[in-house]
């Protein structure tokens, strides 16, 4: 009688949110914040349900980033919360001597944006053009090419240009 109650309400519930969902809500049952779990693979690795309730969103009174996010979100796999994330920290390292590198480009959106943030720093980005590659302790290939990105100021369009 138990389980059947638990499919019930389960089903329930998946009506009624996919219902909410329409609305932008969502029914989740809350846990103590005690509560965790692991996964039997992962035992050390625990788990917990969050509950963000922030409504705080800079990004969307700056203008500057909102251009530059339509420019590059094609060009991306990154949210936009962690696109703003990234253009306010290469705003941030301005301040600092030394270049942008970021590893892992797919096709360079999020490069683009922080040399859009960062228009006075070099920006590199690397990629293996092969997906993610298993790390082997014996083998180390690197190949270096001096290709930064800087603005492109004939065009809204930022590009690569060589050196």
């Amino acid at each position: 009688m138990g389980a059947v109650k638990l499919k019930l309400l389960s089903a329930l519930s998946r009506v009624v949110n996919s219902i909410l969902g329409v609305f932008g809500l969502y029914i989740a049952r809350s846990s103590p914040p005690s509560a965790w779990w692991a996964h039997e693979r992962s035992p050390e690795l625990r788990h917990s349900r969050l509950h963000v309730g922030a409504t705080y969103s800079p990004w969307l009174s700056d203008g500057e980033f909102l251009s530059a996010y339509a420019t590059i979100k094609d060009f991306t796999l990154v949210d936009r919360e962690r696109c703003y994330e990234l253009w306010d920290l290469a705003k941030q390292s301005i301040k600092i001597n030394g270049a942008i590198l970021e590893v892992g480009v797919w096709r360079g959106g999020t490069g683009c944006l922080l040399a859009m943030a960062a228009p006075t720093k070099l920006v590199y980005l690397s990629d293996t053009f092969d997906g993610v590659v298993k790390a082997r302790a014996n083998v180390l290939t690197i190949e270096v090419v001096n290709m930064p990105i800087r603005p492109n100021r004939s065009s809204a369009a930022f590009s690569p240009q060589l050196e």
